[in-house]
């Protein structure tokens, strides 16, 4: 069937699960062309477009009462990016990139619920959202070599973003944005290497939104020190400002929305970062072992609270602070790898009512990532499996979080690779999510209130088991 229920897990409360199992259609193409020139300079034209349709629709009684949700949604991605490489006589190096970016989202979504003994209706919606984003940017950036253990680099650059958003409920506007950013830039970065075992980063960038007509600055540090030919640990510390950011809209059932805003320092104000990072690497005879510890302390974080009669914007901020732990062997052209996550991320609004820091909805404790590659020219076999430990209840919006969904997933794939002087051609095959594992798509999660002791969640299935095939071709 379309869908099915199931019993939430204990201390979840009464809440009553309906799954869903959508269509689902993804596709994408990649074009490049590149060459080298006679004098060594580089040169490629790169060329994206992708697309899903993503649509389900549910008819389902629960509690003495008629659900009817049907949703489409249709995703659009494109890019283009051009680039030359000059290679200059003393061993500089410049290089000139014009990219262009596009994502568009259209989505119509009607749900309603009724009373099935008077046909009353208890809960309504009927929402249509065409929202895009488009980027475009041309930069050029500058290596030079004044010594043998000194290497400075240097640019400058200029980006535009544009943001369309148009939400209609029950035909009437409800929300309506056409707002775009120009953002020059610039940045220079000096490298040392003393005595060959340690070298130093020093950096600032620079941007100036032209409407805050505000320069940002943003420096950054790093060093790594070789402690010998198998250890090596790094450290680096940096700030980082956003200007544009996708913040989540919450309506007055604890549903989630995204849209995406540009900064303008009042309403929305402009993201701001701090990174710490440490790290120890260890390599020897096909084997990397690294350890990295980091923390992030982030402010200007926007979110949209809606409740029946208006929405209201709140700023905040995070902190999150974690540790991956990454083994990778090779051994005869075969390849493995495993990588473990522990973190923690907390976030605070002031509508909080505790007034404390909760976990953030992308907060996660562990994740385990396994991967391998076996190589049988020229067929090569590979699979690669991710556990995550899940993350909060996106559905609870005012109370501690403490509801986790977990996420498991194996994928397979079979490639071969076929080599001749004038092309190369991949082709394969691949399946998603071998074991047709139920995972949750957090961005359609929905929460649907009842006039019982419960409320009715509509959980749409992630990737299902999924067969695709691909084939890349070089000339």
């Amino acid at each position: 069937s379309l869908f099915s229920t199931r019993s939430r897990r204990p201390g979840s409360g009464g809440n009553v699960d309906v799954n869903v199992y959508p269509d689902y259609l993804f596709r994408d193409m990649n074009l490049k062309v590149s060459g080298t020139g006679i004098n060594g300079d580089n040169y490629y034209l790169s060329l994206f477009a992708g697309a899903d349709d993503f649509s389900y629709s549910v008819e389902d009684e629960q509690l003495n009462q008629y659900l009817f949700n049907e949703l489409d949604e249709k995703n659009l991605q494109q890019g283009a990016s051009l680039f030359y490489g000059k290679k200059w006589r003393k061993g500089g190096v410049s290089n000139l990139t014009m990219a262009w970016s596009y994502l568009s989202k259209q989505s119509s979504e009607i749900r309603q619920l009724v009373r099935g003994q008077n046909d009353r209706v208890i809960y309504d919606m009927d929402r249509d959202i065409d929202s895009d984003i488009n980027e475009f940017s041309v930069s050029l950036d500058n290596i030079l070599r004044p010594g043998k253990s000194h290497q400075v680099e240097f640019g400058a650059g200029l980006v535009r973003d544009h943001i369309r958003h148009s939400e209609d409920t029950f035909s009437t506007g409800y929300i309506m944005m056409d707002n775009s950013i120009l953002l020059p830039n610039a940045y220079y970065n000096s490298i040392f290497t003393v005595m060959e075992k340690l070298t130093l980063k020093t950096g600032m960038r620079l941007d100036y939104p032209v409407s805050l007509e505000k320069v940002y600055l943003q420096p950054r540090v790093s060093a790594t020190l070789r402690l010998n030919d198998s250890f090596k640990f790094n450290s680096a510390w940096g700030i980082y400002k956003q200007f544009i950011t996708r913040s989540p809209v919450i309506d007055e059932n604890g549903n989630y929305n995204y849209l995406w805003v540009v900064c303008d320092n009042e309403d929305i104000p402009v993201l701001n970062a701090r990174h710490y990072v440490s790290g120890l690497s260890w390599s020897h005879n096909n084997l990397l072992v690294s350890l990295e510890a980091y923390y992030k302390k982030t402010g200007g974080i926007t979110r949209y609270v809606e409740t029946l009669t208006d929405r209201t914007i709140y700023s905040g901020d995070s902190r999150s602070r974690g540790i991956d732990l990454f083994f990778k062997k090779d051994y005869l052209g075969h390849s493995a790898w495993i990588s473990y996550s522990l973190s923690k991320t907390e976030e605070y609004f002031s509508y909080f009512t505790d007034d404390e820091y909760r976990r953030a909805l992308h907060d996660q404790r562990h994740e385990l990532k396994l991967a391998g590659i076996i190589n049988l020219r020229p067929a090569y076999i590979s699979a690669n499996y991710v556990y995550g430990s899940g993350f909060p209840d996106p559905g609870i919006a005012d109370a501690v979080q403490t509801d986790d969904y977990d996420y498991s997933r194996l994928d397979m794939a079979l490639v071969f690779k076929f080599s001749r002087n004038s092309y190369k051609l991949d082709a394969g095959l691949s399946l998603l999510n071998v074991f047709n594992t139920e995972n949750i798509k957090y961005s359609n999660f929905v929460r649907i209130p009842s006039e019982e002791t419960e409320t009715i969640d509509l959980h749409a299935e992630a990737v299902p088991r999924t067969l695709t095939l691909f084939l890349n071709l070089s000339f």
